[in-house]
């Protein structure tokens, strides 16, 4: 949640947020919501944000809770260009393998 709270108030691209479960996305917007504006909270982006919308909350340099499918589909067709990413926070990381989606996303990233 700091992480996130630090970004809000210097951002400079999304940061991503996969692999956290919905207690813990819940639990990082009640420590944020005290602190940040409504327009500075992060949002949720799952399969029922069109990929239009899902290209502007990129373009808004927010930080995004984003389902591992989604986003290596957004890095693959080029709607999100690692480039322009600040950061990505990888939940649960001692669980990903080399294999796993967040693996390949993680990956996704660091080679774009």
């Amino acid at each position: 949640a700091t992480l996130l709270h630090l970004h809000a108030v210097h951002p400079s691209g999304p940061v991503l947020v996969v692999g956290a479960s919905e207690k813990q996305r819940g639990m990082t917007m009640q420590q944020l919501r005290p602190n940040l504006t409504a327009e500075e909270l992060p949002v949720e982006v799952t399969s029922l944000v069109t990929t239009n919308d899902r290209a502007h909350l990129y373009a808004t340099s927010r930080a995004v809770f984003v389902t591992t499918r989604i986003l290596v589909v957004d890095f693959l067709t080029g709607r999100l260009k690692p480039a322009n990413v600040s950061g990505m926070v990888v939940c649960n990381a001692h669980k990903v393998t080399e294999l796993s989606g967040e693996g390949f996303a993680a990956r996704l990233f660091r080679e774009g």
